[in-house]
């Protein structure tokens, strides 16, 4: 079994600009938040990073949790995707303006749910 890292850092995108997200041993989940009331309804989103061992072998990963949840003029939607990229990738990408180190990340599923259609039994 390999050590865990002392740290690891890397650049998302979050709301309008790139954000720096730092997971260390001692603190190994960065948890991101915003949402509020907009012109239909109200939006949520919530993006987690943890820094974890890949359970199929002993490689260090990153796993991101991609959270939202709002209401507009159809109804309520909520959606979850995952994703993960091994530490080694984590700043292997070029940002949108070349700045910054970006995961390459790797689709793990997701999920959708719309609370109007179940309401109509679609």
């Amino acid at each position: 079994m390999s050590d865990c890292p002392e740290s690891v850092f890397f650049f998302v995108w979050w709301g309008d600009g790139y954000t720096c997200v730092i997971l260390t041993k001692d603190s190994p989940q960065y948890e991101l938040e915003r949402g509020g009331p907009d012109e239909e309804g109200y939006y949520y989103i919530n993006d987690t990073y943890t820094l974890t061992q890949n359970p199929d072998n002993d490689e260090w990963i990153v796993r991101n949790g991609h959270y939202t949840d709002g209401r507009d003029c159809d109804g309520r939607l909520e959606s979850n995707n995952n994703c993960w990229c091994k530490v080694s990738e984590l700043r292997m990408n070029k940002s949108r303006c070349g700045c910054f180190p970006t995961p390459n990340w790797r689709d793990d599923g997701g999920s959708q749910r719309d609370h109007s259609a179940e309401a109509m039994n679609y």
